[in-house]
């Protein structure tokens, strides 16, 4: 499976995806994100190729709030006052 970039104009299409989602609101978002997903899935068209990204965009998840975990516990290390036992922080 090829994920490098492969847009012949990512900036722009960020641009405008997000440009879409400026002028919806939560609900209209989701709706959006839900639609685009399906007409990308049928496009791709190939069960064991959707499943890999599935996978991909699962794992990126899990990533990143591993990231988030190891930056609060950082701040915490970096000075950021703990509450001793038996005390209320």
């Amino acid at each position: 499976m090829n994920i490098a970039d492969n847009f012949e104009d990512a900036d722009a299409f960020y641009a405008r995806l997000v440009a879409i989602h400026e002028s919806l609101d939560d609900a209209q978002s989701e709706q959006f994100n839900l639609a685009l997903i399906l007409f990308l899935a049928n496009r791709i068209g190939d069960a064991a190729a959707l499943d890999e990204l599935m996978n991909l965009a699962t794992e990126s998840l899990r990533e990143e709030a591993e990231e988030s975990m190891a930056a609060a516990n950082q701040s915490h290390a970096d000075g950021a006052p703990q509450p001793t036992a038996g005390t209320s922080p």
